[in-house]
């Protein structure tokens, strides 16, 4: 498994590239907020490549 597969999307592995310099508190930021994104639209790729961070957003937020 590559680094690059543990991020949900290539936009959150890029931006946590352009961050890890600047603002290594924000590398997982993206990645977070685009595993909502995903989860909120109803990803079906998402539940299937991403079981536990959509089991936890569902504890979040419940079904959708």
């Amino acid at each position: 498994m590559q680094k690059r597969d543990y991020y949900v999307n290539g936009y959150a592995f890029d931006k946590s590239n352009k961050y890890k310099g600047k603002y290594p508190d924000r590398i997982y930021a993206e990645d977070f907020a685009e595993s909502v994104r995903l989860y909120l639209s109803k990803d079906p790729d998402f539940e299937r490549d991403f079981k536990f961070r959509y089991e936890f957003l569902k504890l979040i937020f419940g079904d959708v």
